[in-house]
């Protein structure tokens, strides 16, 4: 049963956390398919089945209670960092000139 748990993080837009942690554990613990609500810093962490309830429905509930969904940036992958290096080196290197291989045809 547990490999059905999910995590999703939701960021409070209250000035007091505390409130928004009982306020929303107590809504959220009366949803079936909602077994854990913890708080980490500003941010409360809440584990669901996946099929019992959807992160959508969640986020619905979270919204309506004043909490965000927090979205950590993303690391980029290695292909990204090497495409981005790649383009950087490029521009550098021939500015807005065309290369040397095209102007062959003129």
């Amino acid at each position: 049963m547990e490999e059905f748990i999910e995590f999703q993080q939701y960021i409070s837009s209250f000035d007091n956390i505390n409130t928004a942690y009982q306020v929303c554990e107590t809504e959220l613990l009366r949803n079936p398919g909602i077994y854990k609500v913890t708080r980490m810093g500003n941010r409360l962490n809440i584990g669901f089945n996946i099929y019992e309830i959807s992160s959508g429905e969640i986020t619905s509930i979270m919204e309506n209670l004043g909490l965000k969904l927090y979205r950590p940036n993303a690391s980029k992958g290695v292909i990204s960092n090497w495409l981005e290096k790649l383009a950087k080196t490029n521009k550098e290197s021939f500015n807005s000139k065309r290369l040397d291989c095209c102007d062959l045809n003129d």
